[in-house]
């Protein structure tokens, strides 16, 4: 909403709706409201013409302002149905008795075009399709019976035809006006909850993507990132390379500290992982438990070596004390480096190839005390 000030007079009883009730809701709040603001003019003209003789039109309005207003507690106590029924109501009666009183040269039964408006607004359940239709044909009766039968000069209350001509101008602007800042305001309401439905399904989408341990790339992205770079360093007969990288005896970490300390190491190492792979091109993913993946596009097997072994010295040297390890007194990583250069266009199992490479330099790299960088070519 871009009026928050205004947004919080009509806000009684949404919070914690539903966004479609929400709108709803407000909509009989604002219809209130928007009640009492149109009678005003009415009630400064009775008071600046005359009291006296226009006194049963104003103490009606007085009775109708404050059945508009009812609607805010209403909804504010959860009776919805009950706030949205007293505004129709209420309006509906006011803009006859009101015409009643000084004849629809005024042109105050104008407004039903604005209530016919607004009702599919209001009953918009569709078990409540036979009320639109009783309310709607109701407010088309009102409107007629108010136009043949209420003609200037055959009401309680007779006013000047040069007033009424006013008067009438007036009533027509205001009826058109209202139909415009409600549908201008119920189209905020819908905007509102559209941006709210895309940012959820964003966060939901980047959820559905990202571990959610370590805030990387999970195996599904990892797999879709490597088919589409494959595909690519294929069409234009580049190189692509895979680092596998395994936590050195990680297991008795967690046995020895607890899991929650090795979440924390997963973690760590994973901003590590970060602050050395940096292209946008590349990606780091955690391929599940202690083992992540980085994705080299456009990277021959020595560039790849040369950022595994980057890696391999950022997790050293954030000096996580391992007890148990028989590789060092701290944390380590040993990383299996795959590289396809060039990558051959359209063959299948190709990415599978690629991980397979980096698993067995991965088991080569394990077999020589870990802690180290191994690379085989794909």
């Amino acid at each position: 909403m871009k009026f928050p000030c205004l947004a919080r007079l009509w806000s009684a009883g949404t919070t914690g709706k539903p966004p479609r009730s929400a709108r709803h809701i407000a909509l009989i709040n604002q219809l209130g409201l928007f009640g009492v603001c149109a009678t005003l003019p009415y009630q400064v003209f009775y008071l600046l013409h005359g009291i006296s003789l226009y006194w049963p039109s104003f103490v009606a309005n007085v009775f109708f302002i404050a059945g508009y207003l009812v609607a805010l507690p209403l909804n504010g106590w959860g009776w919805h149905n009950s706030a949205r029924n007293v505004v129709v109501l209420n309006g509906c009666t006011q803009l006859f008795v009101v015409t009643y009183f000084i004849s629809n040269g005024a042109g105050v039964h104008l407004f039903y075009f604005s209530v016919g408006g607004v009702l599919p607004l209001m009953f918009y359940r569709r078990q409540e399709l036979p009320l639109l239709v009783v309310a709607t044909v109701g407010v088309v009766v009102l409107f007629v019976f108010c136009h043949f039968y209420f003609p200037p000069g055959s009401t309680p209350i007779p006013i000047a035809d040069s007033i009424l001509g006013g008067m009438y101008a007036a009533s027509a602007f205001g009826a058109i006006g209202l139909l415009a800042v409600v549908g201008f305001l119920f189209r905020e309401r819908v905007e509102d909850a559209e941006s709210d439905l895309t940012r959820t399904n964003r966060r939901l989408e980047q959820l559905s993507q990202t571990d959610q341990l370590t805030g990387l790339a999970n195996r599904r992205t990892l797999e879709e990132w490597l088919r589409r770079e494959l595909a690519r360093a294929g069409r234009e007969g580049k190189p692509v390379s895979v680092l596998m990288c395994d936590v050195d005896h990680f297991k008795a970490y967690n046995d020895w500290y607890g899991h929650q300390a090795g979440d924390r190491c997963l973690r760590n190492l994973a901003k590590a992982f970060q602050k050395v792979v940096r292209r946008p091109s590349d990606l780091v993913a955690r391929y599940g438990g202690e083992e992540f993946v980085v994705i080299l596009p456009l990277t021959g097997n020595k560039g790849a070596f040369d950022i595994a072994e980057a890696l391999r010295r950022a997790v050293e040297q954030l000096a996580i004390p391992h007890e148990r390890s028989t590789s060092g007194p701290v944390v380590t990583i040993s990383i299996g480096v795959a590289t396809l250069d060039p990558v051959p266009p359209a063959q299948l199992n190709i990415a599978s190839r690629l991980l397979r490479a980096a698993d067995m330099a991965l088991y080569d790299a394990k077999s020589k005390n870990r802690n180290r960088v191994m690379s085989r070519m794909a």
